[in-house]
């Protein structure tokens, strides 16, 4: 796994309208992630990468984050200006779990124009972490090298 290198993908062509309705934490002996789960029954896009702060996208409101290291999930809807708007992410808007190594708190941002924005702070410097997407439900896995 790369520490420093962002990560993205295109949306499949039918993940339009979908929503963010899911964030869970979990681990293995190797790993720890971050799996957002989302309505529809396509892949969406994302843009993962390290920041140097955590900006809002609709406000550019700096969320105070205290954590060595950043990371930004931008997930992608495939556009479409005639889709109805999925429902709001309902969730907690912050996550943690005690017993992950690397993952501090997760903690959703915003949706503005297709994108779903989420902020992962680390409890280690920046660590080397892989992104996937999967169906059944469709979903965007980050994992982190557990430290």
């Amino acid at each position: 796994m790369d520490a420093q290198a962002a990560k993205s993908r295109r949306p499949d062509p039918g993940a339009v309208g979908i929503g963010l309705a899911k964030i869970a934490l979990a681990h293995t002996d190797s790993t720890d992630t971050v799996t957002f789960e989302f309505t529809g029954n396509a892949i969406p896009g994302w843009a993962v990468h390290y920041v140097r702060q955590a900006l809002q996208n609709d406000t550019q409101t700096i969320i105070p984050i205290a954590a060595p290291a950043v990371l930004e999930v931008l997930v992608r809807e495939a556009a479409n200006p005639f889709q109805s708007a999925p429902p709001p992410y309902s969730g907690p808007a912050v996550l943690s779990d005690p017993t992950l190594s690397t993952i501090g708190e997760v903690r959703f941002a915003s949706v503005v124009r297709g994108v779903t924005q989420v902020f992962i702070a680390l409890r280690t410097e920046q660590v080397g972490f892989r992104v996937s997407g999967a169906l059944d439900p469709a979903r965007v896995v980050v994992e982190f090298e557990r430290r």
